[in-house]
């Protein structure tokens, strides 16, 4: 018995020998390999349109974060309470050509911002989603920026994640004079942050006669339980607006803020969708007067992923919006209802005049 036990002993001791330096080893390769961009990196548009100047007064945008084409009706994430990571290759297909298929109904648009789109991950079968888009958007050009590059992300246990290489992406009918990736501070701690997002904000610059229209793409923090890394991104944004609008420019900030607009009521949406708040609650006076909020207060842009989305039981909310400077006009907000079939967001479509 005794050496029945002490072959027993010895093998759950291997084992978790095994596991500890095979994580240990992960760990340092991961250091190695960490994605560590400067804070203030020069972006390169890539594309054929070459208009230098915006010469009409009324613009059109969408935001959306299409989830890396993995996050449709179907499907829960296991890093918010559900299990699975991606989708088997039929759905991720159908899930990208809905995206695609949506992005090309919508009447045209000046500028697309999109958040969470792969370029090279496991989790969405290595496709380059950045090309198909492109592709599609074939007038636009492109401007790419990285904010989720790990080399292996080993959770969850009985099905990692793997490889990823993500990022957001700004498509314009216009060529812009300059932008720029802004780093936001890191929201883990080590090692956490050696296999999480690398949050950032897109800047693109735009001539509109002797002015600047400043287009701003976000991704705000979304694993923020003190609400700490939210306020200070909120802060570093707002700052930047300012400094921007002060010197005469136009500002139009949209992406997904991870935190309700202000002014959010849960009270206002018509569309039988359960609502949910999402702290902190930002405050009324946040922005100087004259500064707008815009989003569609009757209907959500994000839902739960707990579990697939059943609408009158997921919980929903707004948290993809835009905030325009002062010197801009909001025409028309509207939120487009895609049921989540495609995405665990909605875009956000925005009519503006300068």
């Amino acid at each position: 018995m005794r050496s029945i036990f002490q072959i027993v002993y010895k093998i759950v001791v291997g084992l978790v020998a095994f596991v500890l330096l095979a994580l240990l080893g992960l760990i340092i390769i991961n250091q190695i390999l960490f994605y560590k961009p400067a804070n203030c990196e020069k972006l390169y548009e890539t594309g054929v349109n070459r208009l230098n100047n915006i010469e009409k007064n009324t613009l059109l945008l969408i935001t959306w974060n299409i989830g890396y084409a993995g996050l449709g009706k179907e499907m829960d994430f296991f890093y918010e309470g559900g299990k699975t990571v991606r989708p088997d290759p039929n759905t991720a297909e159908l899930y990208m050509a809905g995206i695609l298929n949506t992005l090309e109904r919508i009447e045209p648009v000046d500028f697309v911002l999109l958040q969470e789109v792969d370029v090279f991950s496991k989790r969405g079968y290595f496709t380059n989603q950045v090309e198909h888009i492109s592709r599609l958007l074939g007038n636009y050009n492109t401007t790419f920026a990285k904010n989720y590059d790990v080399w292996y992300v080993p959770v969850p246990v009985y099905a990692p994640m793997g490889r990823v290489e993500s990022g957001m992406v700004v498509f314009s009918l216009y060529h812009s004079t300059e932008a720029f990736r802004y780093s936001f501070p890191p929201d883990a701690a080590w090692p956490k942050r050696l296999f999480f997002f690398s949050r950032c904000y897109i800047l693109s610059r735009y001539k509109v006669g002797d002015k600047d229209l400043v287009i701003i793409n976000t991704h705000n923090s979304a694993y923020d339980e003190s609400g700490a890394a939210k306020r200070v991104q909120m802060e570093m944004l707002k700052k930047c607006m300012l400094d921007e609008y002060q010197k005469g420019n136009y500002v139009i900030s949209g992406g997904d803020w991870n935190i309700n607009p202000s002014g959010f009521n849960p009270v206002q949406i018509t569309t039988g969708d359960v609502m949910k708040i999402i702290p902190p609650v930002t405050e009324k006076d946040f922005f100087p007067e004259g500064w707008k909020w815009a989003y569609d207060s009757t209907t959500p842009t994000n839902r739960d992923v707990s579990t697939s989305y059943y609408k009158g039981k997921t919980k929903t909310t707004i948290i993809d919006y835009f905030i325009v400077s002062p010197n801009v006009d909001i025409i028309e907000v509207n939120t487009i209802q895609t049921e989540f079939k495609f995405s665990d967001h909605q875009p956000v479509y925005l009519k503006i005049g300068l």
